[in-house]
């Protein structure tokens, strides 16, 4: 291995929102509030967990940690955010969010939930 060559233990983990597409096509401000009530929760459920964003990808979000049992509870504890409030403190509409976790080659449950 070479000085520049870096390995590392990590666990991926990738959050979507089932059906934003087809919100986005009804109302547009409202998937993109929604969208950013997904990421605003992602993201502190990942670096809560001392997980890193690497990347947005429209509705979905690419995230890495150091640790599968980490990347896990963020993953639940994402998916137990399932309601959430709009600007106007309105309902959102219902939309499934989807998060896995791959972390050495295993694939750990699909955590879904109603958001």
């Amino acid at each position: 291995m070479s000085e520049k060559e870096r390995r590392q233990l990590a666990a991926i983990m990738f959050a979507d929102m089932v059906g934003y597409t087809a919100l986005m096509q009804e109302d547009e401000g409202k998937a993109r509030s929604h969208m950013e009530i997904h990421r605003g929760l992602v993201a502190s459920a990942v670096q809560g967990h001392g997980g890193e964003i690497l990347q947005y990808y429209g509705d979905g979000t690419l995230s890495i940690s150091g640790s599968a049992v980490e990347a896990v509870q963020a993953a639940i504890e994402r998916a137990e955010h399932h309601v959430v409030r709009g600007p106007a403190d309105e309902r959102q509409p219902q939309l499934l969010v989807v998060l896995g976790v791959d972390g050495d080659h295993e694939l750990a449950p699909v955590v879904v939930a109603r958001h």
